[in-house]
């Protein structure tokens, strides 16, 4: 929906302005400082632009169509629905220059909010500011003030890239997931490496993302190799969950060869049904006899379990068996750790909870209009669970554990 239509139907209809503003709040939670920042630029910049036609001239400028000049500027505190915002109001040597895009916004505070987070939404392309702002600010929006406003989130995103990272994380999982991204023959799918960690408080996040070509050893290497020099100690990591990708498996052991490698077994569980018979009375106890190996209580049982499950299918199904016995060591590690952290570090579960947030928001896109809009829309959903999750420890991973 077009800047213009939303508005007219947030305007028409109260039932749809409630609708919208419901969908900002499931999207994005309460509002973030990164919304204030962006409406703090928009309304600076517009009141400069407006300053500037008022003036008739640009700053230092000369010619006949300049009617006074520019006389510095004063401080306004605006109270708005995402908090207090300290603006910077341009000032003429008349007096008499009054900015009409503050005056405005005033009056639709609550709907331009709403547009900026619409165009968080919507990745930022440069049509989707343009359509939405100008009908609620009331004046024709620069192509400046778009590229503002997006490197203004793009500094959201290198800041979360360049943070200093937690040296304490015990336990790291990592995986991948796909997104398309506009290219010049048509979409292009691109790899998202995401690191998740839980430290010795049980306090988890998402560690950092990696935008890349494919999930290949160098790639999957490179963006651990930068956790490292970010913080994360290598020898403090008990256990690294991964999925089966062979070039992920390759960089964990490189950048951590102290710490236990755990193949999920979600990922394994799915492998070894796809080698097994379509028929519910054929597939099921096979499945069922294995689950019961990853629900041991104890390494030495689990052990003992696997090989008897081996022994019962290995005629029957030799694919799968083998699928399971290549990785057997790596998929009991986890049971080398205390019981209660047995059902979150046996899968890589904790990640793809969060790449549902991921495939929710893609879906409605369809595909980024580039890298950038996808930076800026994964950032978004990777950092807002990061500010629900410090104060929801998970108590199992505490110390005591």
């Amino acid at each position: 929906m077009g800047g213009r239509d939303m508005l007219s139907e947030m305007e028409c209809s109260g039932n749809a302005r409630e609708a919208l503003e419901e969908l900002f709040e499931d999207a994005w939670g309460d509002p973030s400082e990164t919304a204030s920042r962006m409406i703090r630029q928009l309304l600076n910049r517009s009141m400069v632009f407006e300053c500037t036609k008022y003036v008739g001239a640009a700053r230092y400028g000369r010619g006949p169509a300049r009617v006074t000049q520019r006389n510095g500027y004063y401080g306004r505190r605006l109270e708005t629905t995402v908090g207090p915002i300290d603006l910077r109001v341009p000032r003429t040597r008349d007096g008499q220059f009054h900015p009409e895009s503050l005056s405005r916004y005033q009056r639709r505070h609550v709907h331009v909010d709403s547009g900026i987070r619409e165009m968080f939404i919507a990745g930022v392309s440069t049509r989707r500011v343009r359509d939405v702002l100008a009908p609620l600010i009331g004046i024709e929006v620069s192509a400046s003030t778009v590229s503002e406003i997006a490197k203004g989130l793009d500094k959201e995103v290198r800041r979360f890239h360049e943070r200093r990272l937690p040296g304490e994380v015990r336990y790291l999982f990592l995986d991948g997931v796909y997104v398309k991204v506009k290219g010049a023959l048509g979409p292009v799918r691109r790899a998202v490496l995401v690191a998740y960690g839980i430290d010795a408080k049980g306090v988890r996040q998402v560690l950092d993302f990696r935008m890349e070509s494919s999930e290949s050893e160098d790639c999957w290497e490179r963006f651990l190799w930068d956790l490292i020099d970010r913080g994360i100690a290598p020898d403090g990591v008990k256990l690294v969950a991964v999925d089966g990708c062979p070039g992920l498996v390759n960089a964990v052991r490189r950048c951590f060869p102290n710490a236990s490698l755990q193949r999920c077994w979600t990922h394994k569980m799915a492998n070894v049904s796809s080698s097994l018979p379509k028929t519910k009375e054929r597939r099921e106890p096979v499945m069922q006899s294995l689950r019961a190996v990853y629900k041991a209580d104890s390494l030495r049982e689990g052990r003992r379990r696997l090989r008897a499950w081996a022994g019962r299918w290995r005629h029957d199904f030799p694919k799968a068996v083998q699928c399971v016995e290549r990785d057997a060591d790596e998929l009991l590690s986890f049971l080398s750790q205390p019981p209660a952290l047995h059902v979150k570090l046996r899968t890589t579960n904790v990640i793809e909870r969060s790449f549902k947030e991921v495939r929710r928001r893609s879906r409605t896109m369809g595909c980024f209009e580039d890298t950038g809009s996808a930076q800026r829309v994964l950032y978004a959903v990777f950092e807002r669970l990061n500010r629900l999750w410090p104060d929801k420890p998970l108590p199992a991973f505490t110390q005591r554990s």
